[in-house]
């Protein structure tokens, strides 16, 4: 009876290292492209659109990544025929929580290069930060060396410069949309089972 009874403890806390192991990402490298809508700052006189991102990161442990996003838009002026395009080269802390749920929400926070270019003008450069909110949304089960993820985000920009297109500080809010696509997970080990003789 005692065999038994120490065979299924021993099959339990195998299944919950298991488990633990499954939902640790620490290792794993991704790549998330995002669909986004950029609330362009009023004093830019530009038209709201849409523009895009990539970013690619690395999971530091269960609740840290760092990742480094490129993302650009192209916007219309509201008063003449003129483009302004946006670009931005940015590294992002994020601190995720929930790993053992389906649903991740996470805060970033970050900064980097800033670039703004309307027809006509030489292109400028500047330097800005950014914080926001997003959730990552598992999409499959949690098995072998990859995932995907649905991940959905929300995050405000601002230019700390006086050589904006519009020569003052700006900040745009971006909502995104995308999936994520995590590789080189550490894989769980086989769960050994202990049968008794008795």
């Amino acid at each position: 009876m005692k065999r038994l009874i120490l065979a299924g403890a021993t099959t339990l806390a195998a299944a919950v290292s298991g488990q633990v192991l499954a939902d640790d990402d620490t290792g794993a490298s991704y790549v998330s492209p995002m669909v986004q809508w950029w609330d362009i700052d009023k004093d830019r006189e530009a038209k709201s659109n849409v523009g895009g991102e990539v970013a690619l990161g690395h999971n530091f442990s269960p609740d840290w990544a760092l990742e480094l996003e490129v993302a650009a838009g192209s916007f219309s002026a509201k008063n003449s025929s003129n483009k302004l395009t946006l670009g931005n080269v940015t590294i992002d802390a994020l601190r995720k929580f929930l790993p053992d749920s389906t649903v991740h929400p996470y805060v970033l926070i970050g900064g980097g290069g800033y670039s703004d270019h309307l027809t006509g003008l030489t292109t400028t450069g500047s330097f800005g930060a950014e914080a926001g909110v997003g959730l990552l949304t598992d999409l499959g089960p949690k098995m072998g060396s990859t995932r995907w993820q649905l991940r959905t985000e929300v995050k405000y920009q601002h230019e700390f410069s006086d050589r904006t297109a519009t020569n003052s500080d700006v900040g745009d809010w971006i909502f995104g949309l995308g999936v994520q696509y995590s590789f080189g997970i550490p894989i769980p080990p086989p769960v050994v089972s202990h049968r008794s003789a008795s």
